[in-house]
């Protein structure tokens, strides 16, 4: 409106405030419909986004609070839709949408039935919303702690410094507090007196050098492997020595059971002029069956992929999701997959141009979709 504030009167100022929150707030309730359905087409991964979060911060702009409320309320609205007009009449807010459904879940990984009793835990989120309506926040929170009889997780709060360092303040059980107390016990011999910084940037320096797939892999000094082991506690047994009465007889009895990883060692070292032992005779005659067995393989899988190809992928990609988008490469870096280009059902092999990295979600969207 061209307008100004300044030139109303107060009733005409009270009057138009009320009619645009009353519009808000229809408003609001409409953006909630559209949210859900861009989730069900799963759009937001057709776009070039990992998650509905990701879309609704990067693609639209809304603060990492303001989305996760819309995003938290957008799906509490798909359960219980009647609750879609309360949103309109201002009876309740996303807010309160959102402590619900925080308080449930919490409840549910507490009790250790997450995933399970959809249905009672709908009937919860039904009674809270109705308790709730019209309350303000402090009321709301009061009648959850009192229905549930535990509070919700608090969520974790990122506070953005201008050095680009980040302040971080969360909430954590005690149970987890005596696990990162035990962590720091054990690192104390590396940094002793450890402040909780030094302490995060050890232990996530452990987790990336163990779980990155670029890490350098190095290969433990004088490490043997199996065969060499076996060989060295074996051969004491084959050495020959000979009996004071028996010149060049070896002291290892004909009929020596041989079991286990002892027997081809023994049946290497064997000498030619005598008669295979009984134990070795019926293992190498069960390698013999086995062998056409083992050498068969199935003509519709492929051989796992070795993890050197998967590091030149990995490297290649950057480390991050290569699925094609209309506003280019999807970039995610978040639960990345390896994925064949021309699907292995089609024919696709593990050729390095037919391996390309792309995260969870447009994995399983491609194949859901076939694009």
């Amino acid at each position: 409106m061209n307008t100004s504030t300044r030139s109303l009167s107060n009733d005409e100022l009270k009057l138009r405030l009320e009619r645009l929150v009353r519009h808000e707030r229809k408003l609001t309730a409409v953006i909630l419909e559209h949210i859900n359905e861009v989730e069900r087409r799963e759009l937001h991964l057709l776009w070039g986004f990992e998650s509905m979060y990701t879309y609704l911060t990067r693609g639209l702009g809304y603060s990492e609070s303001a989305a996760y409320r819309r995003l938290q309320a957008a799906r509490v609205v798909r359960q219980l839709p009647e609750i879609q007009t309360k949103i309109e009449q201002g009876d309740l807010n996303l807010s309160q949408i959102t402590m619900v459904q925080s308080a449930v879940r919490a409840q549910a990984a507490q009790s250790g039935v997450r995933g399970q009793g959809t249905q009672p835990r709908l009937e919860v989120k039904k009674e809270l919303l109705e308790a709730i309506s019209c309350k303000n926040k402090a009321d709301t929170q009061k009648l959850i702690d009192q229905h549930l009889g535990c509070k919700p997780q608090p969520q974790a709060q990122e506070i953005h410094k201008k050095d680009d360092s980040v302040q971080l303040t969360l909430q954590i059980p005690a149970e987890l507090y005596q696990k990162l107390l035990k962590i720091k016990s054990l690192y104390s011999h590396l940094r002793p007196g450890a402040s909780w910084v030094e302490l995060l940037e050890l232990m996530a320096t452990d987790v990336i050098q163990k779980r990155d797939p670029n890490r350098e892999i190095r290969k433990p000094k004088g490490q043997l492997n199996k065969q060499t082991q076996v060989e060295k506690d074996v051969m004491p047994l084959m050495q020959k020595r000979t009996h004071p009465d028996r010149e060049g007889e070896s002291l290892v009895p004909k009929q020596m059971p041989v079991e286990g990883k002892a027997a081809p060692i023994l049946a290497m070292h064997a000498s030619a002029d005598r008669e295979p032992l009984p134990m070795m005779e019926k293992q190498s005659s069960a390698h013999l069956e086995a062998a056409p067995i083992l050498e068969k393989k199935s003509s519709n899988r492929i051989e796992a992929i070795p993890r050197s190809l998967k590091r030149l992928v990995f490297q290649k990609a950057h480390s991050q999701c290569q699925y094609p988008t209309p506003r280019g490469l999807c970039g995610s870096r978040h639960q990345l997959e390896m994925d064949h280009i021309q699907p292995v059902f089609a024919g696709g092999t593990n050729d390095p141009d037919n391996l390309r990295l792309v995260c969870r979600a447009h994995n399983q969207y491609r194949y859901k979709h076939g694009r």
